[in-house]
């Protein structure tokens, strides 16, 4: 091969993975929020952890917060 292949051949790699990571950097491809809102956070609600029966004291072993 010639000196001159290769060297086209080196420019086109190197040009080709630059692309790549310029439009990754850039975040063309990226998702967005199709309106544009922040997110709302759910409220945290207390439940029960295990089964509840008549007669039995409730404590921390017994709730969780989801």
């Amino acid at each position: 091969m010639r000196a001159s292949t290769l060297f086209i051949l080196a420019f086109a790699i190197l040009l080709g993975v630059g692309t790549v990571f310029g439009i990754q950097y850039s975040g063309i491809l990226t998702k967005k929020n199709g309106n544009g809102a922040p997110k709302e956070e759910l409220p945290y609600v207390l439940v029960a952890q295990q089964n509840m029966f008549e007669g039995i004291a409730i404590n921390t072993a017994y709730v969780k917060l989801r």
